[in-house]
């Protein structure tokens, strides 16, 4: 009887510690900052906290604040402008880590005079090459970075703003024909700071305190795994989105040195959020954002 009683106990125990396990949905973009988080659902470096993950791309801003409301997605990486927008829209998103590589973007140039296509009129590209005053380029919008880079190659710009891996696609593609400013060098050249603009956030939606650390930690560490190792990065990516299957990922990638803060450290966003403000579609004061709880 005893050990009937015993049985039935493990079952229990085990049936309760499974029910405590949680899937969470990550989600990002066709872009490096995506690598970390497929990283984390090739590893599971959470299992042993009953945290699980998995990823579900995104496509469109619009998309991704949708499925926020949802609550659909748990952690996602988006471009870092987006956090105070999404802020002023009553959600309630945990800073969870920035991202600030340096080589991840560029300007490429046959001239350095005349139009240059820039993806996004009032995106991430657009505000940054405003605050960097490239007086001698006129912008030309675009929809899609694809379409900013078939201008260039095709001769009807004179340069383009392009993040990787569209650089080193315009690059090969044009034999030798182009050049490249790196864009990070001149953003901390105009605007005396000592790291690349914090393109990228990662936010965490609906999560206790304890799990947007242990996520935080978690991305920190993929980040610094991932630093020397633009083939993995590659792989995963590939793996992930069909459009990539034919891009030079490894080569973008080799040029891209990840730099990553946790959700306690704030300094590379809030400083990029306040020199963007002035060029920027949302009316926030960037330094009074709350982003933890730290």
């Amino acid at each position: 009887m005893m050990r009937m009683v015993m049985a039935w106990l493990f079952v229990l125990s085990g049936s309760v510690a499974w029910a405590q396990d949680r899937v969470l949905t990550l989600s990002g973009f066709a872009v490096w900052d995506s690598a970390p988080l497929l990283l984390l659902v090739e590893t599971q470096p959470l299992s042993d906290h009953g945290i699980h993950f998995k990823f579900e791309a995104w496509r469109a801003p619009e998309e991704l604040g949708a499925r926020f409301v949802r609550r659909d997605v748990d952690v996602a990486s988006v471009p870092g402008m987006l956090a105070p927008i999404f802020a002023s829209r009553g959600l309630d998103l945990a800073l969870v880590g920035t991202s600030a590589p340096q080589g991840n973007i560029a300007i490429v140039y046959r001239q350095e005079a005349g139009q240059i296509a820039v993806p996004f009129k009032g995106g991430m590209p657009d505000l940054i090459l405003r605050s960097i005053e490239q007086r001698n380029m006129m912008p030309r919008y675009t929809a899609t970075p694809v379409e900013a880079m078939q201008l260039l190659l095709s001769g009807r710009v004179a340069a383009a703003f392009l993040a990787e891996p569209f650089v080193a696609i315009a690059m090969a593609k044009a034999d030798g024909d182009l050049q490249m400013l790196d864009a990070c060098d001149l953003w901390r050249e105009v605007h005396d700071l000592n790291h690349c603009p914090a393109t990228g956030v990662f936010l965490a939606n609906d999560l206790s305190p304890r799990d947007a650390k242990l996520i935080g930690a978690a991305l920190a560490s993929a980040h610094g795994a991932l630093a020397t190792q633009p083939e993995t990065a590659a792989r995963l990516l590939k793996a992930e989105f069909q459009m990539l299957q034919e891009a030079p990922l490894a080569i973008a990638f080799s040029r891209i040195t990840p730099h990553f803060q946790q959700m306690c450290e704030t300094a590379w966003i809030t400083q990029t959020l306040i020199v963007l403000e002035p060029f920027a579609p949302f009316n926030r004061n960037a330094a009074s954002l709350s982003w933890s709880s730290c």
